[in-house]
């Protein structure tokens, strides 16, 4: 399963990009709002087809705001760069909520080490930080996608997301999540330029199903280390923008 529902900025023009002779794909590089104060836009590329693409092509123009449902999220994970494939686009309204929304199915690829800080850490605010990476089967040409979760709860939160995944995920075992684009920006220590990470932040999730035998069952983890280092993290969601609407049809399918 692969979703992505989210409100996007066109840096440049669409352009059509022919395949063959007779086939083209629509792209346009666009940025989703960040998801928080401490949070930068998230960069990516939009590649549609068809009456989709057209329209965009056709209506659309850098700077415009657009509401894109019913992707594909890919990572390309060699060039470290998100894109979303096909979908359909409409204008965004002054009134719109600004949309960032993405649904996964798949398999962890890892079982978390609690003893490794770049796995599961608490810090000094009590807030608790767990990565996962999550392997979403793609078409049989593309190979499957690898994504980077990251869940954070606070240790009274009464849905303590993080725990439930360094406790209940193992290695091979599936997960479906719902969660959120986020970006992170720093300066790096020795060549002072930016760095970025993306990642999809948990919102809710579903637990893998329980092992029949209990020799084979998932045993919580006790323990998770503490890290000297305090994230910034965001504090709510990313405020209202005012967007501007561009004229089109609106066609293509509802909203999940």
């Amino acid at each position: 399963m692969n979703f992505v529902d989210v409100s996007l900025e066109l840096v440049d023009d669409p352009r059509e990009v022919f395949i063959d002779s007779e086939r083209c794909v629509y792209c346009v590089n666009a940025l989703v709002p960040a998801a928080g104060r401490n949070k930068a836009p998230t960069p990516l590329e939009v590649k549609l087809w068809g009456d989709n693409g057209r329209r965009l092509y056709s209506n659309a123009k850098k700077g415009d705001r657009v509401l894109l449902q019913n992707g594909k999220l890919k990572h390309d994970l060699q060039n470290k760069k998100h894109w979303i494939s096909g979908g359909s686009v409409g204008p965004i309204t002054d009134a719109s909520p600004i949309s960032n929304w993405v649904i996964l199915s798949g398999q962890c690829i890892k079982t978390i080490n609690p003893e490794n800080p770049k796995e599961c850490k608490t810090t000094k605010d009590g807030l608790m930080i767990v990565n996962q990476s999550l392997s979403v089967r793609g078409s049989s040409r593309d190979g499957n996608d690898l994504f980077n979760l990251v869940a954070i709860n606070r240790m009274d939160d009464r849905v303590q997301l993080a725990r439930l995944i360094m406790d209940y995920t193992r290695k091979g075992s599936g997960l479906t999540i719902k969660g959120k684009l986020v970006t992170s920006e720093w300066p790096d220590q020795e060549s002072g330029e930016m760095r970025r990470k993306t990642e999809v932040q948990v919102q809710e999730m579903t637990l893998p199903p329980k092992p029949k035998t209990e020799e084979n069952a998932i045993k919580p983890q006790s323990s998770i280390s503490n890290s000297q280092e305090v994230k910034p993290l965001w504090n709510a969601e990313g405020t209202q923008k005012t967007w501007d609407a561009w004229n089109g049809d609106d066609e293509g399918e509802p909203p999940f």
